[in-house]
């Protein structure tokens, strides 16, 4: 009993513990290669620019949550691919401290929007927002949970 007690205790301590599969990646000017590799694991959203700065990019394998944000002189362009969204949609919530404090402090796009930020739907489901005409855009995944 002993035995088998002491051979079952690592596999019990796991499932307890549970696995982390959360990530963080950041590059101040990512190569080509290293943006096809986030569109591809579904990190960030299909038809982002090739020429991104100051990636940030963090997430967990296991829910497909992901969220980011990224600088680009090709912002326009590639919004001009989403839906802008007029509608409210919830804002993802327990953002990282890197995304702006009023962003994270509100769970409506309504509230975003009268801060000046405009909100759109993107390709493979993500949320994408930007404070007027800057560069900078922030993402977070909309997916609908399957179970």
């Amino acid at each position: 009993m002993r035995l088998m007690l002491s051979a079952v205790a690592p596999l019990l301590l796991v499932t307890l513990l549970g696995c982390d599969n959360t990530f963080d990646a950041a590059a101040a000017n990512p190569s080509a290669e290293t943006v096809r590799q986030y569109v591809e694991s579904g990190w960030m959203p299909h038809g982002v620019p090739q020429n991104l700065r100051a990636v940030k990019v963090s997430g967990d394998t296991d829910t497909e949550r992901y969220v980011g944000t990224f600088t680009s002189d090709a912002t326009d362009a590639f919004l001009a691919k989403c839906k802008l969204d007029k509608d409210g949609f919830v804002v993802e919530t327990g953002l990282p401290k890197w995304f702006p404090e009023e962003v994270r402090s509100t769970s409506s796009s309504d509230t975003l929007r009268g801060e000046g930020y405009e909100t759109y739907s993107c390709e493979d489901d993500f949320a994408v927002i930007r404070k007027g005409t800057d560069n900078t855009v922030w993402f977070w995944s909309d997916r609908e949970d399957d179970d």
